[in-house]
């Protein structure tokens, strides 16, 4: 699809790079395009590890059990200032994000007709794109309390406050998002089958094709049924149900013993100290039992296990995933 466009003004920018990671930390450009670690804990104030390379950053980051969730592009310029999002594990196909494509899905089979399928790819685009966001807000959070924390707190402190509740309610709204986005695929799957409307969940996929799901030939939906599993053998997009049902229906993480803390880490590393912070239960408590992986950490994960299935998905879709094209008119 061609679309004729004019171009009324057209300037220039300065963009910035912003890197966010789990347990707080962030690494931003400085002037001459190096990389700037932060917070770390100075003399009476919060100070940056300068003069990194991105395979250097990564390398020390690792190094504190963190992990790269993604980036923020800023724009500014005369009259300009924006900031967009990057999922940290990259455009997968035809250099595009998941949500990208689904859009992009939506778009062509609207052009054809095809309303309910352009509303359920629509959905599906929407809802990875919600999770993103949730996953830059967590960083936000996480960031704000390391340095509340490191200007306030010994090392290995635990300790809870008002603006944890932020972090709890964006866990729950990144895990509805991404179980969101697992049942507008099944939705578009239970369309390419045929299936009426009623089959908008895994859930209710699996129940309208039954016993007969090894038979089917779609490649969509045998993705989606091969990262399911099955009630005896659950794969990872079943577990993630369970994660989400368990934060919403059965044990908040306000409530659990294993989140209900902040803990502030202390890592020694090949360039110092770096401290973190995440979700936890007091050292007391815990005792000698190994400490759980990082909720942060794991959720991070699972949403790049969602962007992964749902952008190569979008290549069995019914409709191609190719965006428009512009334009400009003289």
């Amino acid at each position: 699809m061609s679309n004729d466009v004019e171009f009324m003004k057209i300037g220039s920018v300065r963009t910035t790079n912003v890197l966010y990671f789990t347990g707080g930390l962030r690494a931003v450009e400085t002037t001459d395009r190096g990389l700037a670690l932060l917070p770390l804990r100075g003399e009476g104030e919060l100070v940056a590890l300068c003069d990194f390379t991105w395979p250097a950053l990564l390398s020390l980051t690792q190094e504190c059990g963190s992990r790269f969730v993604g980036y923020s592009q800023e724009f500014e310029g005369k009259g300009v200032s924006e900031a967009f999002w990057n999922p940290g594990i990259g455009r997968l196909t035809k250099g595009l994000f998941a949500a990208d494509l689904w859009a992009a899905i939506s778009s062509n089979s609207d052009a054809s007709g095809d309303l309910d399928y352009a509303r359920a790819a629509t959905s599906v685009s929407t809802s990875l794109m919600s999770a993103g966001h949730r996953i830059r807000d967590l960083s936000v959070h996480h960031h704000q309390q390391l340095c509340w924390a490191i200007k306030d707190r010994e090392p290995e402190a635990s300790f809870s406050n008002l603006p944890l509740s932020d972090i709890y309610r964006d866990f729950q709204a990144l895990a509805t998002d991404l179980c969101g986005a697992r049942d507008y695929l099944a939705k578009v799957a239970g369309f390419q089958l045929g299936l009426k409307d009623s089959a908008d969940s895994m859930a209710r996929l699996e129940g309208a094709v039954g016993s007969k799901v090894d038979e089917i030939l779609d490649p969509l939906v045998r993705h989606l049924f091969a990262n399911w599993g099955k009630k005896a053998d659950p794969k990872w997009l079943r577990e993630l149900g369970d994660i989400r049902n368990k934060l919403v229906h059965r044990l908040p993480m306000a409530v659990d013993p294993q989140t209900r803390l902040l803990i502030l880490h202390s890592h020694s590393t090949s360039r110092g100290t770096v401290e973190t912070i995440r979700l936890s239960e007091s050292r007391h408590e815990r005792g000698n039992r190994p400490q759980q992986v990082d909720p942060f950490v794991l959720f991070s994960e699972m949403y790049d296990r969602v962007e992964q299935l749902c952008s190569v998905t979008a290549g069995f879709a019914k409709y191609p995933a190719d965006l428009p094209t512009f334009r400009a008119r003289r």
